[in-house]
């Protein structure tokens, strides 16, 4: 493939854009590089780019869940709410989400063994 050639210092910068969540097309401006040749090196699994880029973004998601876990085990009731709808939202076949006297337990119900469950003390 033909994909735009970037420096380790272009695809750390296109990590961090992508971590606040540059579109494909601002990270090509901000990175004075082709947009369409950008955004389809973007768009293909295989292209360090795309790697780079959903890596950034992936990031940034993990952080944001990470602290929101940790503020509803402090008690936030916003929190709690931002993450019992994310593990009502989960993408987890056969799971179901019960609230448990203060704590959410995830139960996979097909499978109700022991590394099945995860709890979380809120």
């Amino acid at each position: 493939m033909n994909w735009p050639k970037l420096s380790e210092e272009e695809l750390q910068l296109l990590e961090e854009l992508a971590a606040v969540f540059f579109t494909e097309k601002q990270c090509a401006l901000v990175l004075e590089k082709e947009e369409k040749a950008f955004i389809a090196a973007a768009s293909s699994p295989i292209s360090p780019i795309s790697k780079c880029y959903h890596k950034g973004r992936l990031k940034a998601i993990y952080e944001v869940r990470k602290n929101a876990f940790a503020m509803a085990r402090n008690g936030s009731s916003p929190a709690q709410s931002f993450v019992e709808k994310l593990l009502q939202d989960s993408y987890l076949p056969n799971c179901s989400l019960l609230v448990l006297s203060g704590s959410y337990i995830i139960a996979n119900v097909q499978l109700c063994a022991l590394a099945d469950i995860l709890l979380i003390n809120v």
